[in-house]
């Protein structure tokens, strides 16, 4: 049986969004095995298919720039299940998600741009940046809150991810929209074996009836909200590493 691992990051005040997203994981996602949760606190929930990785808060937008090297950070532990789906901490399963067909890396079309192909689209343009994305009458734009594939091939873009994203902030360098952009470059590179409806990333203010994952409305600047260094002195520290 193939099994299905949901990789999380729930650091600062985004772990309130934990509780009911794992209970929706318990639920929806098929094949489900383990809920990787990385987060600065241990989570308190009892279900037993959450494992808790910790992981540090960092000032915005660092908490999911650095998604990548997170994942990589605990790759060998990641690789124990077959499929990972990474989602977004402030998303709610809400019907059946599975995954497991996916044969290597699995993309979802993002909701603002469902429907929209070339130049419209908000790819990385700067020639100085390692995602920068040419865009052809083809392209298409996903969305960086669900994504995944299997555990091999998805660990091993997420290495390569996170080495160009810290080779472009010792540049001073940060992707127009960080994660999202490092993504939608990957898969203008490495095209996905499986593209998914934004039905697996639908905004709560939209119709949910054909909806099996939706992204929650929320004040970015109450969640974002932090006391720890700006990206000008973390970069410093990824500097000296």
């Amino acid at each position: 049986m193939t099994t299905v691992g949901v990789v999380v990051i729930a650091t600062g005040r985004y772990a309130s969004f934990l509780p009911p997203l794992v209970e929706s994981a318990v639920k929806h996602v098929e094949g489900l095995e383990r809920i990787f949760v990385l987060s600065d606190s241990a989570p308190d929930h009892s279900s037993p298919e959450v494992l808790w990785l910790p992981w540090g808060h960092f000032s915005w937008p660092f908490p999911t720039l650095l998604r990548y090297r997170a994942m990589t950070a605990y790759s060998q532990l990641l690789k124990t299940v077959d499929v990972l789906l990474y989602v977004d901490v402030d998303m709610l399963f809400v019907g059946s998600t599975d995954v497991r067909q996916c044969e290597a890396l699995f993309a979802v079309h993002h909701p603002g741009y469902s429907s929209a192909r070339g130049v419209s689209l908000p790819f990385e343009n700067r020639r100085e940046s390692s995602f920068r994305v040419v865009e052809n009458e083809d392209s298409r734009y996903f969305c960086g809150g669900v994504q995944g594939g299997q555990s091999g091939v998805y660990l091993e873009a997420c290495k390569e991810l996170a080495q160009l994203i810290e080779a472009d902030l010792a540049n001073d360098i940060v992707p127009i929209w960080h994660d999202e952009s490092a993504w939608n470059w990957w898969c203008d590179q490495h095209a996905p074996s499986l593209e998914l409806s934004d039905d697996y990333c639908t905004p709560d203010n939209r119709d949910i009836s054909r909806a099996r994952i939706v992204a929650l409305t929320k004040d970015h600047d109450y969640y974002r909200l932090s006391e720890t260094p700006l990206w000008k002195k973390i970069l410093k520290k990824i500097r000296r590493r």
